[in-house]
């Protein structure tokens, strides 16, 4: 079976060299970028079962990297996070035969495959509409039901809590443009009270930017804002330790 997927690259790798898409008409272009998707959908299907699979071996020890999700990426000039999401997917799928097939198919990108994966893991009775609406709506709609899916599906509200403290982090990074990149994840109400600390700060900023007469968008007031209470409690730390360390 693996002889033939080196052809399938090779015919592709010929078809992609005379592609030329300024020959197309619209129409044209339009239903090439579908079959596209479906055949990029088709081999990330392949890619993560083979991933999952190749996992099994622990040759990535070996081979001195970190992980096996370390590993992929490396091998596929992918994030890592992409690679653990694609080895996941690979998991899953043997479990869920409806959405193998979708996938299989080429009905559903390598994003909204991982999305019904997870969600359906929580809660297998929810494969068949996850898939559904995956094909029908955008990726940020799927995600939203997959969120209120996965929710419903664990009725204790405590479990659920202890279970997303658990997972709880707070990264950063600055990629290689020199972008400097926070995320974070926890628990709603940790969250909540983030947010409820930068709200006035960010509102003394949008209040100052408009008697200026600047204009940006609310995300970069709230970035402001973020920088603003960081470096206002630095001041107060550096304060008090000076107060402490005074003679008397």
């Amino acid at each position: 079976m693996c002889q033939r997927l080196p052809l399938l690259r090779e015919a592709m790798a010929s078809y992609a060299s005379r592609f030329d898409a300024s020959l197309l008409s619209c129409a044209d272009a339009a239903r090439a970028v579908a079959d596209a998707a479906a055949i990029e959908g088709i081999a990330a299907t392949i890619k993560a079962l083979a991933a999952a699979r190749a996992a099994e071996s622990n040759s990535w020890r070996q081979d001195g990297h970190r992980s096996a999700a370390d590993a992929l990426s490396r091998q596929t000039g992918t994030s890592l996070g992409a690679a653990r999401e694609a080895l996941d997917t690979g998991r899953r799928l043997d479990s869920q035969p409806e959405l193998s097939a979708a996938a299989r198919a080429g009905e559903l990108s390598p994003s909204q495959a991982a999305l019904v994966a997870d969600a359906t893991e929580a809660d297998p009775g929810a494969g068949s509409r996850l898939i559904d609406q995956a094909k029908r709506t955008s990726l940020a709609e799927l995600r939203e039901e997959v969120s209120r899916t996965k929710a419903a599906a664990e009725q204790d509200l405590e479990a659920r809590r202890i279970a997303i403290r658990a997972r709880r982090r707070l990264r950063s990074w600055t990629d290689p443009e020199g972008v400097w990149h926070l995320h974070a994840l926890g628990n709603p109400e940790d969250g909540a009270q983030v947010m409820a600390a930068l709200r006035p700060i960010t509102d003394g900023i949008f209040a100052g930017a408009r008697e200026e007469g600047r204009r940006e968008p609310p995300e970069a007031y709230a970035f402001d804002a973020l920088v603003r209470l960081a470096t206002d409690r630095t001041s107060v730390d550096a304060t008090a330790a000076c107060l402490c360390t005074a003679d008397p």
